[in-house]
């Protein structure tokens, strides 16, 4: 995703920075609502059995574990599926928001070193923004 943004130097380089932060931190969540999963389906007695309810319902079951185990990577995926866009949409709110902030710093420095405080048409034009290939 990042490569397909042009970005400059320094924003590039923040940018892939706060992408690996936010992947780890993505990643440390769904090992760790791994590990919680794996021990409320296999080891809780029972408790989170109603995930399990069409099953449980239509089947007469006398041990549970080949559908807990088809339960486990169901859930995994699910918990991926909500974490990861949202670390994607994160990042991108991140990008955006040092690319402002960053245009903010450029016009303020332009308007800094006009005497009358107005800008052309070529001056706006030289400021850089975010582009999509």
């Amino acid at each position: 995703m990042l490569e397909r943004l042009k970005l400059g130097g320094a924003c590039e380089i923040y940018s892939r920075r706060i992408a690996v932060i936010y992947a780890s931190i993505a990643w440390v969540m769904v090992l760790v609502h791994g590990a919680f999963l794996v021990y409320a389906v296999f080891f809780s007695g029972g408790f989170v059995d109603i995930m399990l309810s069409p099953t449980t319902t239509q089947f007469n079951f006398s041990d549970l574990l080949i559908p807990r185990i088809v339960l486990l990577p169901c859930r995994l995926y699910l918990t991926a599926a909500w974490i990861f866009p949202h670390a994607t949409t994160l990042m991108l709110a991140t990008i955006f928001h040092h690319q402002f902030k960053e245009l903010g710093r450029r016009f303020n420095k332009i308007l800094a070193q006009r005497d009358q405080g107005r800008l052309s048409d070529s001056d706006i034009g030289n400021l850089e923004f975010v582009t999509m290939k």
